[in-house]
């Protein structure tokens, strides 16, 4: 819906992101949710509940900010 009213853009499901540091793959974070805002920034959201936040996921969370500047929004 929000698409098609046109709040965001380019809605993308199960989008991932290497997690290269120094030229070495750590890994990669799949987004649940990727989209363009109405001001054009790229937003990542991940459904989570408290067992599914790992001391993986909060790493990766890191990464994706140290990265890409991405901060996850994190959605119940």
């Amino acid at each position: 819906m929000l698409e098609r009213s046109k709040i965001i853009s380019r809605l993308e499901l199960q989008k991932a992101f290497p997690l290269i540091v120094n030229g070495v793959k750590l890994g990669k974070y799949i987004a649940d949710f990727c989209y363009l805002d109405l001001d054009g920034r790229e937003v990542v959201e991940d459904v989570k509940s408290e067992p599914t936040k790992t001391a993986v996921y909060r790493i990766k969370c890191k990464l994706m900010i140290a990265l890409y500047g991405i901060r996850i929004v994190e959605v119940m």
